[in-house]
């Protein structure tokens, strides 16, 4: 479709906009967002998800694009508003703590807005911190579909409450890895400069998250798929899965990843190799270094098990 018809379509979405008819809305800027996949048209069709009460549709758009809504006033106020209207302060709290334009004032309406909403949150659910404080402390009882419940529901917590809880969390020596590593990487999205101790492995460690890289983020992730991707002619369509499990394996070694997988070439291989791939490397498996990455690998396989 030519740049005219994807601009009418933008047109007659912000004329059932302005008529607040916003699910014709809705429909008009996404199909000018799949046409034309701009910040300025998803900030539309955003805007009219959460016009329209679709805030989770909204939250998903936004959360694949963060950085973007981090570089002006009204892209975080829209953001902080669709993540207050899913009871998510965390979530909102995140966007102003790592917003890239400054002003003082705006900065302060937006936290006066979390603020607002934590109360509004406290006064409509009155134990919910003295339920979720409760879940926290028997939360490896649970089934694991009802440990990530948790872990998401206590966004709903302001945040003193949300990092009490988040602490206990990353203390647990059974909490599973890939679960601690989300409660981590929303400790360095809020920036938090204090020193946190953790359970890894068995071992206790600390960490100052605001020095740490988000998960996203890593070196090391990233040389992985940067190499994964040079080798997709040869996994064809398994591609995908391996990029996936490849997010998965850092995320459980996180927040030490990159000091763990230092050498993302030989990981690569020996991954690859896990999935019956050949091994074109010289490494033997008794070599050392193979010996100490199949072992992470192998303790990878029997915690990813744990969720089928």
């Amino acid at each position: 479709m030519t740049q005219p018809n994807i601009q009418h379509l933008i047109q007659a979405g912000d004329r059932q906009y302005a008529r607040q008819n916003f699910a014709q809305a809705v429909e008009l800027y996404d199909k000018a967002y799949r046409l034309q996949s701009s910040h300025l048209n998803q900030v539309k069709l955003v805007q009219a998800l959460h016009a329209n009460q679709q805030n989770k549709s909204a939250a998903t758009l936004i959360s694949n694009y963060v950085t973007s809504y981090l570089k002006t006033y009204a892209d975080t106020q829209l953001a902080v508003a669709v993540f207050l209207k899913l009871e998510d302060l965390i979530g909102a709290y995140q966007f102003v703590q790592n917003v890239t334009w400054h002003n003082d004032q705006q900065q302060q309406l937006l936290d006066q807005q979390i603020k607002q909403a934590a109360q509004t949150i406290a006064t409509s659910h009155p134990q919910l911190l003295a339920r979720l404080s409760q879940r926290v402390l028997t939360i490896v009882t649970s089934p694991l579909s009802q440990q990530l419940e948790v872990v998401t529901r206590l966004h709903q917590l302001d945040l003193p409450d949300y990092l009490e809880q988040a602490k206990i969390l990353v203390l647990h020596p059974y909490l599973h890895p890939l679960i601690k590593a989300g409660v981590m990487d929303d400790l360095v999205k809020l920036r938090l400069t204090e020193v946190v101790p953790l359970s890894f492995y068995g071992e206790m460690k600390t960490v100052v998250p605001n020095e740490l890289p988000i998960i996203a983020n890593l070196q090391s992730l990233n040389a992985l798929q940067q190499q994964l991707s040079s080798l997709q002619s040869q996994v064809g369509h398994n591609y995908e899965a391996l990029s996936g499990e490849l997010n998965l394996y850092a995320a459980m070694l996180y927040p030490f990843t990159d000091q763990i997988i230092t050498d993302a070439s030989f990981w690569l291989k020996m991954i690859m190799a896990k999935f019956g791939y050949k091994n074109t490397g010289k490494t033997l498996e008794k070599d050392l270094k193979a010996v100490k990455v199949n072992k992470w690998l192998s303790k990878f396989e029997e915690l990813l098990s744990l969720f089928n």
